[in-house]
C-alpha cells in the first residue's frame, strides 16, 4: 500500500502565515475611502421621470411673476403714495410680490427671508414633486387653503395644480403678514384675479374670509377692515364670516364639499399659517413641513381644516410652511441672490451611481485585499512608503 503524499501539506507549512501590519491596513483603508469617494463624486445624472411637468409648472410660475410685476408697476404709477414701487432692499429682484413692512391690512409679523426665498419659480417644481409623490393624477380633486402672506408660494401651488391638471378648490383669506400681499389694492385675491384674466391659471377662490387673528382680522383698524371688504367686493367672491374658529372650519368644509359635488377630495394643501387652516401657531407646528400622510398623535388644540382632512377624513396633507427648511431639502437657494433660472437645480435630475465604476472600484479593492492579505505585496508597498519593516522570513 502506498504511503500518503504529504508534500503539499509540507509546502503549506514552509511559510509563516502573513499577518497585515498597521501600515498595510492604513493603505487599504485609504484606498477604500478613495474608491468610495470616486463613486460618490462621479454620479450619473438623469432627468426625473416627471421633469417635463416640473418644468412646465415652473414656467407657469415665472409667467405669473411677470403678470404681478406689471400689475404692481401700474398701481405704483397710479398711486405711488399708498402703493410704492418695490423696495430694492427687501425686493431686490423687483417682482412686486413682496409687500411693505406694515400696512392697514397687515395681520401679523412675518419673515422677510421666507418671502424672499419663495420668489423662485422652481418652487412650483417642488410642489409637482410632492403632489406626484402623494399619488395624485390628472382630474383628481384637491382642496387648498391660502392667505396673502406668501403670494409667491400660492403661485407655485396654482402652477403645479395647473401643470398636473388637478381640479383645485381654493379658499383664501384677504389679509397678509409683513412683506406679504399687504398693499390694500393688491391683495392676494387681486393678484389671483389678474392671473386668471391673463389666462395664466384657470383657478379662482371659491370664497374668502378676512383672515388674520381668529380669521376675523381682529386687531386691524377700521380703515383696514374697509379696505379688506373693498377687496372682497371688487373681486366678487363670496365672503366667509364666522363667529368662531369652529364655525369658520365647518363653513370651509361645507364649501369644499359642495364644490367637489360628490367627487372625493384626494389631498389638502395648506400654504402658510392661516388660522382656520392650521388652527393656531401650535397646530401649525404639530404637522411637519411637506407631506403628511398621517396626522400627529396629539390632537390640534384649536379646530383646523388641515386636521379635519388629515384626522377625520384620512386625506394626505401638503403643509407648506417653514419655508427655509423646505427650500433646503429641495436644493433651492434660501433666499436666492438673483432670479433663479427655470429648470436648473436638483429638482429636475436624479443622481444615480455608475454601476460600471462601482463594479471596477469593488474589483480594485478586492485585488488590494488579496495583495495585502495573501502576499507580501503590502509589505513591499509599505516599505516603499517607508512605513513598514521587511516581511517575515520563511520558516525552515
Amino acid at each position: 500500500m502506498n504511503a500518503p503524499d504529504t508534500s503539499s501539506r509540507r509546502n503549506r507549512l514552509v511559510w509563516r502565515p502573513h499577518r497585515a501590519s498597521l501600515p498595510e491596513l492604513a493603505i487599504l483603508a485609504i484606498c477604500a475611502v478613495g474608491l468610495v469617494a470616486l463613486v460618490e463624486l462621479w454620479p450619473r445624472n438623469e432627468p426625473e421621470v416627471d421633469a417635463p411637468r416640473r418644468r412646465a409648472a415652473a414656467e407657469l410660475a415665472a409667467r405669473a411673476f411677470d403678470v404681478v410685476r406689471e400689475a404692481r408697476s401700474q398701481l405704483t404709477a397710479r398711486d405711488p403714495e399708498h402703493h410704492p414701487a418695490p423696495d430694492p432692499r427687501t425686493d431686490p429682484m423687483g417682482t412686486g410680490l413682496i409687500g411693505v413692512e406694515s400696512s392697514v391690512i397687515t395681520s401679523s409679523p412675518g419673515s422677510l427671508t421666507a418671502k424672499q426665498t419663495t420668489q423662485n419659480p422652481n418652487f412650483a417644481a417642488m410642489v409637482v414633486r410632492d403632489l406626484t409623490a402623494m399619488g395624485l393624477a390628472p382630474g383628481d380633486v384637491i382642496a387648498v387653503g391660502v392667505s396673502g402672506s406668501l403670494p409667491s408660494l400660492n403661485i407655485a401651488v396654482y402652477a403645479a395644480c395647473t401643470a398636473l391638471e388637478l381640479h383645485c378648490l381654493v379658499i383664501a383669506s384677504a389679509t397678509a403678514s409683513q412683506y406679504g400681499a399687504n398693499l390694500p389694492e393688491l391683495t392676494w385675491i387681486d393678484m389671483e384675479r389678474y392671473l386668471a384674466e391673463a389666462k395664466v391659471f384657470p383657478i379662482r377662490s371659491l370664497a374668502v374670509s378676512r383672515g388674520g387673528l381668529r380669521d376675523r382680522a381682529l386687531g386691524i383698524g377700521e380703515e383696514g377692515l374697509v379696505q379688506i371688504q373693498a377687496a372682497i367686493a371688487r373681486n366678487q367672491l363670496p365672503f366667509i364670516e364666522s363667529p368662531s374658529i369652529a364655525k369658520a372650519v365647518s363653513r370651509r368644509m361645507e364649501i369644499y364639499d359642495q364644490a367637489a359635488a360628490g367627487r372625493p377630495i384626494k389631498a389638502y394643501i395648506n400654504v402658510g399659517g392661516g388660522t382656520a387652516s392650521v388652527g393656531s401657531t401650535l397646530g401649525k407646528g404639530m404637522y411637519k413641513p411637506g407631506i403628511n400622510r398621517e396626522p400627529p398623535v396629539a390632537h390640534v388644540p384649536v379646530p383646523a381644516v388641515m386636521d379635519v382632512f388629515a384626522r377625520d377624513r384620512r386625506v394626505p396633507v401638503l403643509h407648506l410652511t417653514n419655508i427655509v427648511r423646505l427650500a433646503r431639502t429641495a436644493g433651492l437657494p434660501h433666499p436666492p441672490s438673483s432670479m433663479p433660472v427655470v429648470g436648473e437645480g436638483s429638482l429636475y435630475t436624479r443622481a444615480y451611481y455608475h454601476r460600471g465604476l462601482a463594479a471596477a472600484a469593488a474589483l480594485v479593492l478586492l485585488g488590494l485585499l488579496v495583495i495585502i492579505v495573501r502576499t507580501n505585496g503590502g509589505h513591499w508597498l509599505a516599505r516603499r512608503l517607508g512605513r513598514s519593516k521587511p516581511p517575515p522570513e520563511p520558516m525552515i
